[in-house]
């Protein structure tokens, strides 16, 4: 009996660090902040595609608040009433926030926002080109492998109110017409590869 009681201590403590380790490795992995994300538009050589601007995608990089986001994105200060969520944010809300004059920059006009969860919540990747819809239509052949198969709901700016998402780049497989938003795409949660929008 005395042999048993000095190993206890010893496997109590082995259990309670199998259990507690990967509790504290999800928490780290997971992590507290927010994550938003600028991606500018470039037009590519192969220019018009179906009515489609191809695009390749310029990384502007990720802030903490979705409101850093949209400055940089803009090239101008931003700054989001204090109740502002990301289901409220539209246009007319946007053009309100705006509180500089807009820099000189290729690809500052705002096409869409998609999130990586549904009712527009989580991180986002804000879409910018060098004009909107109304202008040109555009599309993404392929959203990045750091974006793939994460997006689940996603808004239209500017001109852009029928944006397609689809399950596969080059906009194969299956797909979802948002007019201008979706709050839910559905069947394509987490796996959206390419994008178009569109007037």
């Amino acid at each position: 009996m005395r042999r048993s009681t000095r190993l206890l201590p010893v496997a109590f403590f082995m259990v309670t660090a199998w259990v507690i380790a990967p509790s504290t490795a999800i928490a780290e992995e997971v992590g507290t902040s927010e994550r938003h994300c600028v991606v500018r538009l470039i037009e590519s050589d192969e220019g018009s595609q179906g009515g489609y601007t191809a695009a390749t995608l310029q990384d502007e990089g990720c802030y903490d608040t979705l409101e850093q986001a949209l400055s940089v994105g803009t090239g101008t200060s931003v700054d989001l009433a204090d109740d502002t969520a990301p289901a409220d944010l539209t246009d007319a809300s946007l053009s309100n926030a705006v509180t500089a004059q807009s820099v000189s920059m290729a690809g500052n006009v705002l096409i869409g926002i998609e999130y990586n969860d549904w009712l527009y919540d989580g991180w986002s990747t804000s879409y910018y080109a060098s004009a909107g819809c109304n202008v040109s239509n555009w599309g993404v052949s392929y959203v990045g492998n750091g974006e793939n198969d994460r997006y689940e709901s996603g808004k239209g700016f500017n001109g852009c109110k029928r944006n397609r998402k689809f399950e596969h780049s080059n906009f194969g497989g299956e797909s979802v017409l948002c007019q201008a938003n979706c709050a839910d795409y559905g069947y394509l949660r987490n796996r959206v590869s390419s994008l178009r929008w569109r007037s």
